[in-house]
């Protein structure tokens, strides 16, 4: 009897999962179930299950205040979070131009290049990422199979995260921690530094993670006090700051532990270390913006001064210059500030509570919180010691304003038919 002679299809290993190569006897259900199974096989946000905040408001926020990233590399790893979050709410295109912005500190063109030694040191890692994220934005304009098929042909030319490096592997798990919650943030920092452990900046995204989780309640001490657990934080603090000392944030997170510790001199010590920030970055937005916050937070009964206010506000101001005068999350803080100082009516500076106001009135258009602040200030209920609780004290009040508006103008109708009525 003659033997079956049909050719067997090739298999093929494709991101850690053997699949038969694609042809043209394929249907094009066999081609997406392919290309699915390929694409799963992908590490980007996409299959980390990255965080999607839950109301347009966050997303808008987090828009503006790229300006504020660290550096270039936070504000890659922003833009690819924020590309892949545009992307699941269907705006693609806004979706593929932040990648395509992601693309630019990676490219070897003079003028486009970047001063920040992370994006090329770490070329191969954005490589992968970036390729395996626009992957999955361009399948959301796939019209019909012959453009998924194409898709899933350039799925396979990016190389499988295991053949890479684990220095560049290490940045992927240290990038993955930035875009999800904790404890699997934890997990996949700890995961980069058994890669890597001489990258400074991931010991400083450990600490960072900690820190948060201890002052948020999210970690489970397991016998630990919470000065154990902040020595932990300060430890790869310190580290980060001998190996990656050309980044901001671990300075600013020693200012803010050496505060939590309870050091008898800690507003002149974190003080110095916001100095040393402001120095070796002093065209940085974000730096401005969080000495700024530092000082507020070191000096929490200085805060009723008048110097500590004329203090303060120079930082957000010139946060404000270096990040654009669009920026509304700056003129909300910069604003409280104003109002806080405007209100203990220091002679020749009687115009800075008008000026806080209008910065309020601004940052109202897209933050809820600003709208909630600017209605205490007019109040004059806007004060250092209520304001991070302001939005609570005064929300419920907010709506009721709200919902009792339209109420008042149908009742001015009823009462104007009734008097045509009576005449």
């Amino acid at each position: 009897m003659p033997v079956n002679t049909v050719p067997r299809m090739k298999p093929l290993r494709v991101h850690g999962t053997v699949v038969p190569e694609i042809d043209d006897s394929f249907s094009p259900q066999a081609i997406d179930y392919v290309g699915n199974i390929m694409m799963n096989g992908l590490s980007c946000p996409f299959t980390w299950n990255a965080f999607i905040p839950p109301n347009p408001e966050d997303v808008a926020i987090l828009v503006d205040r790229l300006p504020l990233a660290s550096s270039d590399w936070e504000s890659m790893i922003q833009k690819c979070h924020l590309a892949f979050i545009f992307s699941s709410i269907y705006q693609h295109e806004k979706a593929s131009a932040l990648i395509s912005e992601c693309f630019m500190p990676l490219l070897e063109v003079p003028g486009l290049e970047t001063d920040d030694v992370m994006p090329r040191e770490y070329r191969q890692a954005w490589r992968y990422l970036l390729d395996s994220t626009s992957a999955f934005i361009r399948k959301t304009k796939c019209e019909d199979y012959e453009d998924r098929h194409i898709l899933y042909e350039f799925v396979k030319t990016i190389p499988w995260i295991d053949h890479l490096n684990n220095k560049q592997k290490a940045a992927i798990f240290a990038i993955r921690s930035r875009c999800i919650g904790y404890p699997e943030s934890e997990s996949w920092i700890r995961e980069a530094l058994k890669l890597n452990s001489e990258e400074g900046l991931w010991h400083y995204y450990l600490a960072e993670t900690l820190h948060e989780a201890v002052e948020s309640g999210f970690m489970k001490l397991g016998g630990k006090t919470r000065h154990d657990a902040l020595e932990d934080v300060l430890r790869h603090n310190q580290i980060a700051l001998s190996l990656r000392g050309d980044t901001p944030e671990p300075y600013f997170l020693m200012a803010n532990l050496l505060v939590q510790f309870g050091d008898p001199k800690a507003s002149q010590k974190s003080y110095i270390c916001v100095q040393n920030a402001i120095k070796q970055f002093p065209n940085n937005a974000w730096v401005h913006e969080k000495a700024a916050e530092i000082l507020q937070q070191s000096q929490p009964s200085f805060s009723f001064m008048p110097k500590s206010y004329l203090l303060i506000e120079p930082f957000y101001k010139k946060a404000l210059k270096l990040a654009g005068k669009d920026c509304l999350s700056l003129r909300h803080n910069l604003g409280k500030h104003q109002v806080m100082f405007g209100q203990l009516k220091i002679e020749n500076y009687e115009g800075i509570h008008d000026e806080g106001i209008k910065n309020l009135e601004l940052a109202s258009k897209l933050i809820p919180d600003a709208y909630i602040h600017l209605q205490a200030a007019r109040q004059g209920k806007l004060t250092p010691s209520s304001v991070g609780l302001a939005p609570f004290l005064f929300r419920e009040e907010y709506c009721s304003s709200e919902e009792s508006q339209p109420e008042s103008k149908s009742l001015k109708k009823k009462n104007k038919s009734k008097k045509k009525k009576k005449r």
